[in-house]
């Protein structure tokens, strides 16, 4: 139990460090819809190491598919992810502008290091008890797999493509795009769109950049819509924005 709270406090330090960058760049409303994210994995994470450290907790059934399989499931999901991003860009189309890195690069870094730092902790602790069996190594592969596509992430870089915007966790095209607004984060500014798509809870997307990139984001959104299509609207508190009928 030792060694998962020391696990467990590794991963909430550096998210506390990662969501205080967002703050500053996003503001409160961002940082508060990451730690909303980012909690799930940790609780899962957290989970799985104190399950991993205790023999028929839950049933020797359960046991199995918990330690073993579930982790082991999420690494092949990841891998899945990563073997397929240049299935993704290939699909996206030729690059047109390149607005940068990844937003959330800072808060990846600090994932990468949790995950890295929590998977050597454990390792250390099964090589001094004299043992290394197959929950370890699922939740030895989930924190790595972890830590190498929180890696990509923060290494990736964000792009308009011609048919639509392009980054490691989002691809859209500009036909799937019904409206657009921009909004002030922190020290961003904050794209709010609404999409097509089949995802009930994925039709609202909020997209940060830095304030250098709008004109330039705004230059696409307006020139990728019809123009017969398009309406302005413009308000105190929303100085531009459009919207695309459906």
């Amino acid at each position: 139990m030792g060694i998962a709270v020391l696990v467990l406090a590794i991963m909430v330090a550096a998210m506390g460090l990662g969501m205080s960058q967002v703050r500053k760049r996003l503001g409160k409303e961002a940082a508060r819809q990451g730690v909303i994210r980012v909690a799930p994995f940790i609780v899962l994470t957290f989970a799985l190491i104190v399950l991993s450290q205790r023999e028929g907790a839950i049933g020797n059934a359960a046991d199995n598919t918990v330690q073993i399989i579930l982790p082991l499931g999420l690494a092949a999901l990841e891998w899945a992810v990563l073997l397929t991003w240049p299935v993704r860009k290939r699909r996206a189309g030729k690059v047109e502008e390149d607005l940068g890195p990844h937003p959330a690069r800072a808060a990846m870094w600090w994932l990468v290091i949790s995950c890295v730092l929590s998977a050597s902790a454990t390792i250390v602790e099964s090589v001094g008890k004299g043992i290394f069996d197959w929950r370890t190594l699922g939740a030895e592969t989930f924190l790595f797999s972890s830590a190498i596509a929180a890696l990509v992430v923060a290494r990736s870089r964000v792009h308009i493509t011609e048919r639509g915007y392009l980054r490691f966790d989002l691809r859209f095209t500009w036909e799937q795009i019904e409206s657009w607004k921009f909004e002030r984060g922190g020290t961003l500014d904050v794209l709010r769109l609404r999409v097509r798509t089949n995802i009930p809870w994925g039709r609202t997307l909020l997209l940060e950049m830095e304030p250098g990139q709008r004109p330039v984001v705004e230059k696409w959104l307006a020139t990728r819509a019809a123009p017969s299509e398009v309406e302005s609207v413009q308000s105190p508190a929303e100085p531009y924005s459009r919207s695309v009928s459906s």
